[in-house]
């Protein structure tokens, strides 16, 4: 936006927000007194150096609303962040501990056919005598081997999954932390331009009213003088 003010020419200027100064008359192309009749008395208005000040203030104030912004932004994800990390924990857990419940649940079933396979008595001894029992035996060690890697892959699955999960939240959340420590520091870095424009503005303010008096000082230096000049002689 501009914000309005009196001229250094006492001509009506528009000052932008990164302190630039405009003719208002030349840039929107008409005349002096035409922006004098919309605007009004020029006295009104207040000089560039004071519209700076008042510009870069404001623009301190927004950026520091802009950065308590930011930071409850910040602490707001952090949290939701944690909530989520915790639910996925607890979600996990009970993957993982329903895994573990059906592959013992499993693993007893494969364990007691195995087991029925080895028959007792006078079968039982036939099996021993015609080599039947040791290829039963062969057969339900190959399946247990067998088992015993189906169920690691499982669990292996399982852990790559859930640590894809958790790898994903870590991510976003980094993202969100860098994302607000980005605007974070163009903030800050805004925030110093507007207070050099403030510093700046105040100096030369107070250089305008150091010239003014300075002028004040040495009129009233030379008005003796003037009037000396002026007065008539006394002497015959």
């Amino acid at each position: 936006g501009y914000w309005l003010a009196r001229g250094d020419q006492r001509g009506y200027v528009a000052v932008d927000r990164h302190g630039e100064v405009h003719n208002i008359a030349k840039r929107v192309g008409i005349k002096t007194k035409q922006v004098r009749e919309r605007i009004g008395d020029i006295e009104a208005l207040s000089s560039v150096a004071d519209t700076k000040i008042e510009i870069a203030r404001a623009m301190q104030a927004k950026m520091e609303a802009f950065q308590r912004e930011i930071a409850e932004k910040e602490n707001r994800e952090r949290q939701e962040a944690e909530v989520r990390r915790e639910a996925i924990k607890a979600r996990q857990k009970a993957q993982r501990d329903a895994l573990q419940e059906a592959t013992r649940l499993r693993q007893q079933s494969e364990e007691q056919e195995r087991r029925n396979r080895l028959r007792g008595g006078l079968i039982g001894l036939w099996d021993r005598l015609t080599g039947e029992r040791k290829r039963i035996l062969e057969r339900n060690t190959q399946e247990v081997e067998t088992a015993q890697k189906r169920d690691k892959a499982e669990r292996d699955m399982l852990t790559a999954a859930q640590l894809s999960q958790r790898r994903e939240v870590v991510k976003e959340r980094t993202q969100q932390r860098e994302e607000n420590k980005t605007v974070t520091r163009s903030l800050t870095e805004d925030a110093k331009v507007f207070q050099r424009m403030e510093t700046d503005a105040d100096a030369e303010r107070a250089a305008r009213l150091e010239a003014f008096k300075e002028r004040r000082r040495t009129e009233e230096r030379e008005r003796p003088r003037r009037r000396s000049r002026t007065e008539p002689s006394l002497e015959p």
